[in-house]
């Protein structure tokens, strides 16, 4: 990783199609507090019902997450302590209609 990369803040766009919402709520996002701390991650933004301006936007849940550089992201997403949550997220959630981008910020 280069010195710019470690310094360059990444944002997470993630947008779930949730079927299973109860169990979403209570088997995986419960849980993710500790975890999301550990790693510094701020929550900037989270919607169940975001307000659509433009196009057709099928998601339920958009959360937008900062996150002080790409190794910080992976060192969360690959967390071992996350793993059994990601598939419990997987399980309840539409993975033909979801998604996780990784975005950097903007350097201009």
């Amino acid at each position: 990783m280069t010195q710019e990369e470690e310094n360059t803040t990444v944002y997470a766009i993630v947008q779930l199609s949730i079927h299973d919402v109860n169990r979403y709520f209570k088997d995986y996002s419960a849980h993710l507090g500790p975890i999301s701390a550990r790693h510094g991650i701020e929550r900037i933004a989270v919607s169940q019902h975001p307000d659509v301006i433009e196009g057709s936007y099928q998601k339920e849940n958009t959360l937008i997450l900062k996150f002080a550089n790409r190794a910080v992201f992976d060192a969360w997403y690959n967390d071992p302590e996350y793993q059994p949550y990601k598939k419990i997220r997987h399980s309840v959630t539409d993975q033909n209609a979801s998604t996780i981008v990784v975005l950097p910020a903007f350097q201009g």
